[in-house]
């Protein structure tokens, strides 16, 4: 038959895989295949003789023998390793521990270890999810066959029944509580609208009913993994329904809903949080407020699903850097490559001299601290996934030992780089980039039903592209190096200091420039523009674009020094569309009544078409700042725009002053809820000043209808938020403050 895969999952008790097909008539269709793990381990006859002995009481082996497997990337030759089968899918991890216990002292090393085993199953098979496929059954199992192209960007779906549910709760004062009862549940399916409500048990039972009768393959939710599925199961426990309540299609669940943690996680200087995954066997359950998903869509996701040959519900709780490193895994599997399992490549020794050069990042030009008009925004068009696939940056060709009289260097550090082989980080990216341009190309070309589902196509794409350079740098990544990160940078320094060399020789000023973009001044016609953006772009070999040309834009300083801060400011397009950066609007922390604030103070200064309207509409900000701070002292409010959204940092024994968040912890505490690093505290300040953690702040979730909250805190962070726009023109939160006390002329 011919079908799709919607998904797949490992069977832990038959140990077998589970594979959910749609065929083209649109039904789903449970088929079950054999599938026994392995995975490889080196060392010499003598030592292998000895793992033997070790491994003999293991029953789920299921047979050692010897395959030839290159152990690197970098083009060596593939040698004979002892191959392990595992009969028992739940016994592969501890069975590699023992021997990687037994390796500490033989130095003994494993590959192919910790591959999620429904990626091992499609690499082994070398099929991809949402990619039409010819299914046969045999006496060995199933036999695939892929029926399409999975590069083509016009491609036959299948037909997918979805259904969305939002489930209301009982809230008190406009907070949700704790233990709230079910308010009602809405289900939005392509048969209509229903919406669910009365008694919690009769709620929960034909909400169960309705997901049986609409059968979706797709359930959509807005936060099910961090909030409605754990909460829905939470209160089917409390109504005794737990074992009737039950949104998956198939006939047992492998893993309990009950005691799950999710997992904390330090990356790019901030402590993170993943809630625990509430995936469905048999049918998908997308959380809309993933990030990929987020970005993307279900277009988005299908796509990649198919390219890269990873499971939608899976890919839809992926970071960007996990779904290119499965890309990368599955290239290096079908290239007979083993993948190590713990990571291999230590940094090369350097001089203190060679640490200085290459330990920097991209170049930096300091902004212009005022307000301009006349300005450019050029970006390049991806520079570093660009770089990599131009220069063939990868951790096996940057410094490689066979071409180290190489003519191509890296720009300023002098690594080589290899001329004998193209690297695997490049092999995986260009499809992605010419993907991607495909996408965009087709956007300007197609009606606007069609160019929504390039853009969501594009634009997974493009994240995938932006991850795929810090990867590089990151020291858990499986395929990659420091010294290929160092030189992504040098290149990508050399191509700024470059571009910006060529703007000024045609009488640019170059304002800001910011790792792949320029701002740049003249009163120059689009013609101009084009023509600097074609120079460049065939000087350095990457396309560089116009991003807009603004009416004005305000670079804004830094508070501490003055100096230009390196990515604040705001500005308004020649095409009314407005730009900002840096400040409160733009950060996950901040109440909605600050976020409203600014946007309403600057769409104000959007209404000015000149450097000159500008300064005369900015006195009519004040307006808005004595609207809002007017509106803090009745109690038109509403407490949900109060909320703060802050991330815990550590763990409440760690912190060692009383703030917000400790608080807020210690609240949590007393009623036995625990606050994991890197988890979402919600909190309205009541009285900034109290040293008591119950009156300093109050959880949002125990928020009462009267209760009262800091009117001074919020006026101050009101008026300290108008500063950060207004701080160029000479209005610090002093002078604001005594505006709105009549003390200063506002002239309004």
């Amino acid at each position: 038959m011919n079908a799709w895969i919607l998904d797949i999952y490992p069977d832990y008790n038959r140990n077998e895989m589970v594979i959910w097909l749609k065929n083209e008539k649109g039904k789903s269709i449970r088929v079950t295949d054999t599938f026994t793990p392995s995975f490889y381990v080196n060392g010499t006859k003598h030592k292998i003789n000895e793992l033997l002995k070790e491994l003999f009481p293991f029953q789920s082996i299921r047979s050692i023998s010897y395959d030839e497997k290159k152990q690197r990337l970098d083009g060596t030759i593939p040698k004979n390793l002892i191959r392990i089968e595992v009969s028992e899918y739940s016994k592969l991890h501890k069975i590699a521990k023992k021997i990687n216990e037994i390796g500490k002292l033989n130095h003994y090393n494993l590959y192919n270890v910790d591959i999620n085993l429904a990626l091992h199953y499609l690499y082994d098979k070398k099929i991809a999810p949402m990619l039409l496929l010819s299914v046969e059954k045999t006496i060995n199992g199933l036999k695939y066959m892929t029926l399409e192209d999975p590069t083509k960007v016009h491609y036959q779906s299948p037909k997918i029944r979805k259904v969305y549910f939002k489930v209301e709760v009982e809230k008190y004062g406009g907070i949700t509580k704790f233990d709230s009862p079910i308010e009602s549940i809405t289900l939005i399916s392509a048969d209509g609208t229903l919406i669910l409500e009365g008694d919690e048990t009769n709620v929960l039972t034909d909400f169960i009913k309705a997901i049986n009768n609409l059968d979706p393959d797709i359930i959509y939710t807005d936060k099910g993994d961090s909030t409605d599925i754990p909460y829905l199961y939470y209160r089917a426990n409390i109504n005794e329904l737990n074992k009737a309540f039950k949104l998956d299609r198939e006939r047992y669940s492998y893993k309990t809903w009950e005691n799950r943690e999710g997992q904390t996680y330090f990356t790019y200087g901030r402590v993170v949080y993943k809630p625990p995954s509430y995936a469905l066997k048999g049918r998908v359950h997308l959380d809309r407020s993933q990030f990929l998903f987020r970005e993307s869509g279900i277009q988005g996701l299908i796509d990649l699903s198919r390219f890269a040959g990873i499971p939608l519900q899976m890919l839809s709780r992926m970071s960007p850097g996990n779904a290119i490193t499965s890309m990368q895994l599955r290239y290096a599997i079908e290239q007979n490559i083993l993948v190590p399992w713990k990571i291999q490549s230590p940094e090369y020794f350097k001089t203190a001299w060679k640490l200085l050069l290459s330990d920097h990042g991209g170049y930096i030009f300091d902004p212009d601290v005022g307000i301009h008009d006349n300005v450019t925004e050029l970006d390049f068009s991806s520079m570093y996934p660009n770089i990599m696939v131009n220069y063939n940056i990868s951790p096996e060709t940057v410094l490689c030992k066979c071409c180290k009289n190489t003519k191509q260097k890296v720009p300023v550090l002098g690594y080589n780089i290899c001329e004998k082989r193209i690297g695997l980080v490049p092999k995986v990216l260009k499809p992605i980039i010419k993907r991607r341009f495909k996408y965009k190309k087709l956007m300007k070309k197609t009606s606007s039903n069609k160019k929504e589902v390039y853009r969501q196509r594009q634009s997974i794409l493009k994240w995938l592209l932006i991850t795929s350079f810090g990867y590089q740098g990151y020291r858990n990544a499986r395929f990659g190096r420091i010294e290929s990160h160092e030189a992504i940078c040098a290149y990508g320094r050399d191509l700024l200091l470059t571009a910006k060399e060529i703007a000024e020789y045609f009488d640019f000023e170059v304002l800001h420039g910011l790792i792949d973009s320029l701002w740049i001044k003249r009163n120059a016609n689009i013609e101009d523009l084009k023509n600097l953006c074609n120079i460049i772009s065939l000087k350095v070999g990457i396309d560089i674009n116009i991003e807009g040309c603004y009416r004005w834009i305000v670079f804004l300083p830094n508070r501490r020094n003055g100096a230009g801060a390196l990515n604040r400011y705001y500005g308004i397009f020649k095409n009314g569309k407005l730009k900002v950066r840096g400040v409160e609007m733009r950060m996950k922390n901040t109440p909605l009544i600050i976020t409203r604030f600014q946007e309403d103070v600057l769409m104000k200064l959007a209404e000015a078409k000149s450097i000159d309207e500008f300064y005369t509409i900015l006195p009519r900000t004040f307006k808005i700042l004595k609207k809002y701070t007017e509106q803090l002292k009745t109690d038109r409010i509403n407490p949900e725009t109060l909320i703060y959204k802050v991330t815990a940092s550590k763990d409440i024994d760690d912190y060692r002053v009383n703030n917000f968040s400790y608080a807020a912890m210690l609240q949590l505490k007393k009623k036995d809820l625990k606050v994991h690093p890197g988890q979402q505290i919600q909190y309205i300040v009541t009285d900034h000043k109290s040293q008591n953690y119950q009156n300093k702040i109050k959880v949002a979730k125990t928020y009462e209808h009267g209760d009262k909250y800091d009117i001074g805190f919020y006026t101050k962070h009101l008026i300290k938020s108008l500063e950060s726009l207004l701080l160029p023109f000479g209005y610090t939160a002093g002078k604001l403050e005594c505006i709105m006390k009549g003390h200063e002329q506002s002239r309004f």
